[in-house]
């Protein structure tokens, strides 16, 4: 689901879709441009999802470095999923597979 912005439908863009979707079973299905924000559901679901998962990798990095007495170098896979779905060793609940916590998005799907 897109909305209509412009840098959604560049040339590049439309033509890997034209020739990916179809194969894949997926249907490109677009909102109308310039809606208020209650009618583009995915940004409002994306941006509260961004803005916890950014506080859930600081806490993830603090923790780390309570532990570590560092910083993590980077947030790779590993780090990705502990910080999606918890991390028991730093006692981080996660941010979406943790059902022990109502307030994780899979807690709330319950």
């Amino acid at each position: 689901m897109l909305d209509n912005h412009a840098s959604r439908y560049g040339d590049a863009v439309l033509a890997a879709a034209e020739g990916a979707c179809p194969a894949l079973g997926i249907r490109l299905f677009t909102e109308e441009p310039a809606t208020s924000g209650f009618l583009q559901a995915l940004d409002q679901y994306n941006s509260k999802f961004h803005r916890d998962y950014n506080k859930a990798k600081e806490a993830f990095k603090q923790a780390y470095k309570a532990r570590n007495g560092n910083r993590p170098a980077h947030i790779g896979l590993k780090e990705f999923l502990s910080i999606l779905g918890g991390d028991a060793s730093l006692g981080l609940p996660g941010v979406w597979f943790s059902c022990r916590h109502s307030a994780s998005y899979g807690g709330r799907m319950r």
